[in-house]
């Protein structure tokens, strides 16, 4: 009698285990992670975008992150081409408009990974009539249009802004880089841009209309 109730023990034990790891197997094939806490939720225990999907052993969640859906209204100047999921390891295609492009690439893919789309999801394609980038917290606007400087002045206001007064040389080489990524996508017409450094007051005298 005690043969036989240590084999059913044996057997119990050993089906407990093959199920748990066949559980895990599942989790990781949805490319997920296993809850440590039974009846939470995923988002509470790994944070915004995590959701369940399916079980692990001892009955806890099985929890896949999703990135967010992207909308075509966050890509300025570009298109989503191809989208596979929002998943971990899938992959979303972008591309501009005609006239624009990437910094520095006519189209590019990003990955969905634990923290969000690689890079994040908005993306800025530059060229003409106007490109919209920000920049340490800035927000600047690039216009091709044929404006004498009382003209471009006039134009910022009227956007909320000022004529731009370059203060440091991080934000110069950011400005050149911009502009030769505009002038390179083609529909610049001129190869100058008034920034706020002007001897308008007094000839020769120049000086940044910020102060």
């Amino acid at each position: 009698m005690f043969n036989f109730c240590h084999v059913i023990v044996i057997i119990l034990s050993i089906y407990h285990v093959s199920n748990a790891r066949q559980l895990t197997r599942q989790c990781m094939a949805n490319k997920g992670r296993c809850s440590s806490k039974t009846g939470s939720s995923c988002a509470s225990v790994f944070g915004s975008g995590w959701t369940g999907k399916g079980k692990c052993c001892r009955n806890k969640p099985c929890c896949v992150f999703h990135c967010d859906d992207i909308q075509q209204d966050q890509l300025q100047n570009g298109q989503t081409v191809n989208i596979t999921g929002t998943e971990v390891g899938d992959t979303a295609t972008f591309s501009c408009k005609a006239g624009y492009v990437f910094l520095g690439n006519q189209s590019i893919e990003k990955k969905c990974q634990e923290t969000g789309w690689s890079g994040g999801v908005i993306q800025t394609c530059v060229g003409c009539p106007e490109t919209v980038i920000n920049f340490r917290g800035t927000t600047y606007k690039f216009n091709c249009g044929d404006f004498r400087f009382d003209q471009a002045e006039a134009f910022c206001k009227n956007q909320g802004g000022n004529i731009t007064s370059i203060e440091t040389e991080e934000e110069n080489s950011f400005l050149k880089h911009i502009i030769t990524l505009i002038k390179s996508a083609g529909g610049a017409s001129a190869n100058n841009w008034w920034i706020g450094f002007t001897d308008i007051k007094t000839e020769g005298s120049f000086e940044w209309i910020s102060g």
